[in-house]
């Protein structure tokens, strides 16, 4: 079995070692006591809640601190104030339905792009309809994105939300691409701030610093097992409050309450004054969450992003200097690629069979970078993957001449685009 590089981060998170750590003594307390010891006190107060005896028996899960201590890593990650109200779900959507409430609570004029992943976009366009607001949307990416596509210009959001007199928006601050539209970027081009917003952070907390605008009300939504690498799905929301927060937190309980009705890690971990049933629910997604986030946190966030932008053009160099057939863009962390003769798929399992692990989105192949700088074996599956990519790659040419198949005149061997 050759040695393993994961690059697929953007899609799921490989796992830390210590969260792999802390599902594995999990277990080991369910194996040994039956049940999770004090699990409403460790819950709310963390292990001080147990027996020294048993945060010596059982010290990794022993770290979780409280529901309190999680909810603040998260604020000081996404850059939001300490009053900021903290949610967790085990779906995205189940956050989205109430963030795009309490966006509809508050505007009646809304934008969104093209960056927007399209289940979002539909959960938007029913609550917006039965809300009766006006929704537009902004096209920002040509219809056939090349992998070399540039960064959009935030002008054209913020000039998009001037014509259309729009007082909320959602914004997907980075996409599964790579592509970004920071939110300080838009709010530097706008004359006075947004009633309300939601942003995407899916592909935005853990892996890069996010900047929210000095001004800025809405609501952040994020996740733990991308970038974060908690291993456990989890989502969370962050609501950054206005003047207003008592008035705020009332219109936010209503909207949980009428969404999130079967939700119980949502329910049971709200501070919100819900008095949910005391119905079972999963408590390694926060555990989990807690070690992710309070490691992001220690790693420093922008040395963890500088390191991810190193390697995309590490690779860049090496898919360069092995004259490979791979046409190849780097985004910050990203890399993408794509071959003349060659199927995505067809690219993403010969990569695959040499412990190379990335995506295939469409025509493309998506690198989504570690955190870590390549090490040196590293280098070595890269490089042997590549060499394998570059043998198919000539097997192919000669079986498309024997057949008297001429690809594209265009000379693109070995030259990343």
């Amino acid at each position: 079995m050759p040695r393993q590089l994961y690059c697929d981060y953007a899609r799921f998170g490989a796992i830390l070692p210590d969260c792999a750590c802390l599902l594995r003594e999990f277990a080991d307390i369910l194996e040994a006591k039956g049940q999770f010891p004090a699990f409403d006190p460790f819950l709310i107060d963390g292990s001080s809640a147990w027996s020294p005896e048993l945060q010596q028996q059982f010290p990794v899960v022993a770290q979780w601190q409280g529901l309190e201590a999680l909810r603040t890593d998260i604020r000081e990650l996404c850059g939001a104030p300490a009053d900021s109200t903290v949610l967790f779900s085990g779906t995205s959507r189940q956050l989205a339905r109430i963030a795009f409430q309490c966006l509809l609570n508050e505007c009646e004029s809304i934008l969104c792009t093209d960056q927007d992943w399209p289940e979002f976009q539909h959960i938007l366009k029913l609550q917006v309809a039965q809300a009766g607001a006006i929704l537009h949307h902004t096209t920002l990416r040509p219809p056939d994105l090349p992998i070399d596509f540039p960064r959009p210009d935030p002008k054209t959001v913020a000039e998009s939300l001037k014509k259309h007199g729009c007082d909320g928006m959602l914004l997907t601050s980075i996409a599964h691409d790579g592509i970004s539209i920071l939110p300080n970027d838009v709010a530097i081009q706008l004359s006075h701030p947004l009633r309300f917003s939601v942003i995407d952070g899916s592909q935005h907390v853990g892996y890069r610093p996010v900047e929210l605008p000095s001004e800025f009300r809405g609501i952040v939504l994020g996740g733990t097992h991308k970038w974060l690498c908690s291993g456990v799905p989890m989502s969370f929301a962050v609501y950054v409050h206005g003047k207003d927060r008592a008035a705020e937190l009332r219109q936010l309980r209503k909207a949980v309450r009428t969404s999130a009705y079967d939700d119980m890690l949502l329910l049971r971990t709200a501070d919100l004054g819900l008095n949910p049933p005391n119905q079972t629910m999963r408590l390694e997604p926060l555990l989990t969450a807690f070690v992710a986030v309070r490691h992001a946190l220690n790693q420093n966030v922008v040395s963890m992003f500088q390191h991810r932008c190193e390697n995309s053009h590490q690779l860049f160099e090496l898919v360069r200097e092995q004259q490979t057939p791979l046409f190849t863009e780097t985004r910050q962390g990203f890399a993408w690629a794509a071959c003349e003769i060659l199927s995505a798929s067809t690219i993403q399992k010969i990569l695959g069979e040499q412990g190379l692990t990335l995506s295939n989105v469409g025509k493309h192949l998506r690198f989504s970078l570690p955190s870590q700088p390549f090490s040196a074996v590293d280098n070595d599956v890269i490089e042997n993957a590549l060499a394998a990519l570059s043998n198919r790659y000539t097997g192919r040419l000669y079986e498309l001449n024997q057949l008297n198949f001429e690809p594209d005149s265009a000379d693109h061997s070995g030259t990343p685009g």
